[in-house]
């Protein structure tokens, strides 16, 4: 009887569990609110524009609490406010945010970014994850 039990528990907690991810994954971003400000940086690749949270496509600067943060953060803020912002949209992340590739008096503010050394270091979070991957123990190339 236990084993019956069991084996009817179990397909129901999965078919539960993949419906309640698929509702998350599917759940519509909430409405954007218009805020006081036209214009707040997030962190060096994130800034809000009217309330609605914009992504920058093509570069990946330090999140808040890590070392250059805050320079990537302020250079964005003054890219973003030395001229006339064009938006061309991709549409939403998994956190609701808008990607989009960003220009400002025609230039592109990831290439920008990058060039000015705000974006992270492609190398060594590759060298990274590398590592912590043969500490756990699956192996890999070095």
């Amino acid at each position: 009887m236990r084993r019956t039990t069991i084996g009817l528990v179990v397909p129901v907690l999965l078919a539960m569990a993949a419906a309640t991810a698929h509702a998350a994954r599917a759940a519509p971003c909430p409405p954007t609110v218009h805020r006081a400000f036209p214009l707040r940086v997030v962190d060096g690749d994130t800034f809000r524009l009217h309330g609605e949270r914009i992504r920058i496509v093509g570069v990946d600067t330090p999140e808040r609490g890590q070392p250059g943060a805050a320079q990537a953060a302020y250079r964005l803020l003054m890219l973003l406010k030395s001229g006339p912002l064009v938006l061309v949209r991709h549409g939403k992340d998994v956190y609701c945010r808008t990607l989009a590739d960003v220009y400002v008096n025609g230039s592109n503010v990831a290439a920008v970014l990058r060039a000015e050394g705000y974006a992270k270091d492609q190398g060594a979070m590759v060298r990274f994850r590398r590592r912590a991957w043969r500490r756990a123990g699956a192996g890999g190339r070095s």
